[in-house]
């Protein structure tokens, strides 16, 4: 089982993480007065954002590192939106910039307890992973095994230790 930081994995949480950011900007760019973005700029922008959080999907984050990508993310969301709806929101800037912040705290409070649950699940079933493993084992022998008594074993495991070992340093040529 791979772990959630290898490369595989980093691209799943980050088209999470993308999809989320992008379904709270809309939220808030709709509640801030904007309206309905463009689906093919919503699409482009969360590839940029899933390819540019990959990088920072390495280890797990806390509340403030995510918020600022988040944050970042919002402003990215914010101007694709606003170019691609052609319209001026200069009347509604406040609640605009009010709902894109809170888009933001929302997210990144979201991403860093969800991330902690995917990490603490991963971890655990990693533990349990070779418990489960060794629990399955059967302990009958195929009928073509032939079974080497334990003093026969034991006398070999004695004369491997009496053995000298072949490491070190070259013989002089």
């Amino acid at each position: 089982m791979s772990r959630p930081t290898s490369s595989r994995w980093r691209i799943v949480r980050c088209s999470v993480l993308a999809a989320l950011a992008a379904q709270i900007a809309v939220i808030g760019h709709l509640f801030g007065g904007g309206s309905m973005p463009d689906l093919a700029a919503l699409g482009a922008v969360s590839v940029i954002t899933t390819a540019v959080l990959t990088t920072f999907a390495r280890q797990p984050r806390s509340f403030m590192p995510l918020f600022v990508v988040m944050s970042g993310a919002q402003v990215l969301f914010h101007l694709v939106f606003t170019v691609s709806s052609h319209h001026d929101h200069a009347l509604h800037a406040w609640p605009m910039i009010a709902f894109h912040l809170v888009a933001a705290i929302g997210s990144a409070a979201l991403l860093a307890r969800g991330e902690t649950l995917l990490f603490g699940l991963f971890a655990a079933v990693l533990r349990r992973l070779p418990r489960l493993v060794t629990a399955a084992q059967i302990d009958i022998a195929p009928s073509w095994v032939v079974v080497v008594s334990a003093r026969i074993a034991s006398t070999q495991q004695w004369n491997l230790r009496r053995a000298r070992p072949l490491r070190g340093p070259p013989a002089a040529v």
